[in-house]
């Protein structure tokens, strides 16, 4: 027969142990209630992302990734994309601009407001943000971490060697390619673009006519608007340049690392990599700004958004899928991105890009998008517009090997596009998208 002592002991350990279960049910019943799944959706584009799942999780134990992939592959709307929204809904949805475009308009997206994202769209330099809203009649529903813009690399070394002045903000195109003659005395090329076409004379052309606010086609009234004296200008100007050896459309960024070339036109995507790899000692280097580059519409080439990250409309976590939004914009994120072969683009975070060396990186974002909504070009218009620098680039080829006057050429090249937008649908609504 057990002793009251024995039977005090038991009872007690009886008590300590019940203590502990429930305590351990509770706090595993508090876990379970503050752990929140956020469901990201992300675009082919974006898959880089998903690397830094672990790595956010780390650093918000109360949330779980739970990672989704666009079944399609189109940077446009499509069946499938629109399906999966219906049925999955995400919190966090990574489109492309034009898939941004599309479904801003059809509420799919959370709209950003001034009360809790405020910190957020604020903390954004101002041409990304009106991008965005741009796209979506004026109001946001999304954000964007990174961007990319284009400006006139220059490599200092050249430029001293050869005793010529650094060019300047605020420069024209015509003193541009002026400057870049002055190399051919030494035997070295003056100026590049990287990564044109295949149709390499005409892009290059409209690439300069749009800082002048210059269109090749008006798809609206279906006309081809190459016979100016504008863009007369400009391929005279271009051609002097070919035939002068200055400007070689053939190059490309790495002939710009390895000392070869004064100046390159090219993407933000070179910044990233000189500040990744290459001292001052290795190449000294500096950029300006697009020529009339100040305001820009949303199709520009001059400037771009990788993805823009929304919320969806019927998302109930909306400050976790901040947290999230928040992460990918720390300098943490882009310390860490440096170090992957990844490359989005600049940050988006004017905090983050006033750390830059003190390179003239303000030209990469400081001018204005059009405020009249501007809608981007359609897939038919997109197509049509190829299909018209094809024809455009055979005909500008014989100016270039001299056996066609430059005026003959761009009537042509008028007389062919504008045949291939009568026998187009331009007019037909179902190719909006």
């Amino acid at each position: 027969m057990k002793t009251l002592k024995t039977r005090i002991i038991v009872y007690l350990k009886f008590l300590i142990l019940l203590t502990l279960m429930t305590g351990c049910s509770n706090s595993g019943n508090y876990v379970k209630q503050t752990i929140m799944t956020i469901k990201v959706l992300l675009g082919n584009e974006s898959i880089l992302y998903k690397t830094f799942e672990d790595e956010f999780e780390r650093e918000h134990p109360n949330i779980n990734l739970s990672i989704l992939i666009n079944p399609s592959s189109s940077k446009y709307a499509s069946n499938e994309l629109t399906q999966l929204l219906k049925q999955e809904q995400p919190d966090l949805i990574f489109l492309t601009p034009e898939q941004y475009q599309f479904y801003s308009n059809k509420n799919f997206l959370y709209q950003l407001d001034d009360g809790i994202d405020k910190n957020l769209i604020n903390g954004t330099i101002p041409v990304v943000n009106n991008y965005i809203k741009s796209l979506s009649n004026g109001k946001q529903f999304g954000t964007a971490n990174s961007f990319f813009s284009k400006a006139i690399y220059y490599n200092k070394k050249i430029f001293l060697k050869n005793n010529i002045p650094f060019p300047e903000d605020n420069i024209t195109w015509e003193k541009i390619f002026s400057i870049a003659e002055e190399f051919n005395l030494n035997n070295e090329l003056g100026i590049s673009f990287n990564a044109i076409g295949q149709d390499r004379i005409i892009e290059t052309a409209t690439y300069i006519g749009e800082g002048h606010g210059l269109q090749l086609i008006d798809f609206d009234k279906k006309k081809v608007l190459i016979n100016s004296e504008q863009w007369l200008n400009i391929f005279r100007i271009l051609l002097k340049s070919l035939h002068s050896n200055s400007l070689e459309l053939d190059r490309n960024n790495q002939d710009f690392l390895s000392g070869k070339i004064a100046m390159m036109v090219s993407d933000s995507s070179l910044a990233n990599v000189l500040k990744k790899k290459y001292s001052k000692k290795d190449l000294d280097w500096d950029v300006i700004g697009i020529p009339n580059n100040k305001v820009i519409s949303a199709d520009s080439s001059f400037f771009g958004l990788p993805q823009i990250i929304s919320i969806g409309v019927n998302s109930k976590k909306i400050e976790e899928s901040l947290d999230f939004i928040e992460f990918i914009n720390s300098s943490f994120f882009f310390e860490s991105l440096s170090k992957t072969p990844f490359n989005i683009g600049l940050p988006s975070k004017r905090v983050i890009l006033e750390e830059s060396d003190n390179k003239n990186m303000k030209v990469f974002y400081e001018f204005k998008i059009k405020q009249s909504n501007p809608i981007m070009k359609t897939t038919l218009q997109k197509e049509l517009d190829a299909s018209f620098k094809r024809l455009a680039e055979i005909e500008i080829n014989k100016t270039y090997l001299g056996s066609v006057p430059l005026q003959f050429s761009l009537l042509k090249i008028k007389e062919l596009g504008e045949q291939l937008l009568k026998k187009s649908h331009l007019n037909d609504n179902n190719n909006l998208h």
